[in-house]
């Protein structure tokens, strides 16, 4: 089975290496990312944190750890991606505690191309809203 939070992953690690910071995490580093499913991680999160509906999930970002529970692999994916969006320039993140879900079983979106798209925009413009 695909992985399919790896577009999050992947997306966390460009942002790492945009604010300089080194991908390689030690696995006896004082500090670490523990993501999973909800039912694998969620005895790791330092508050009681109900499973959120599916896409949905929580981040636990501590001094010492940073944990995200998706209920399912695409809320894992979302996780990764707000966890990117929370990492700022100089590579420091603030401490939070985030539960999030779809408001919405359907997500809809709407192009309307003004001039000329070449092809690779357009497929780049996709995979940004799909992502």
């Amino acid at each position: 089975k695909e992985n399919t939070d790896a577009p999050g992953v992947e997306h966390f690690m460009k942002r790492l290496a945009f604010c300089n910071i080194k991908s390689k995490f030690a696995a006896d580093s004082s500090k670490r990312i523990i993501a999973g499913l909800y039912k694998d991680v969620a005895k790791e999160l330092s508050f009681k944190a109900a499973c959120q509906p599916r896409q949905g999930y929580v981040i636990d970002v501590t001094p010492e750890k940073i944990v995200i529970a998706g209920t399912d692999e695409d809320g894992l994916r979302y996780g990764w991606l707000t966890l990117s969006a929370l990492l700022n320039e100089s590579g420091k993140m603030n401490c939070v505690q985030i539960t999030d879900y779809p408001d919405f079983l359907e997500r809809g979106g709407h192009y309307a191309p003004y001039g000329k798209t070449s092809e690779d925009k357009l497929k780049r413009l996709i995979d940004e809203i799909f992502l």
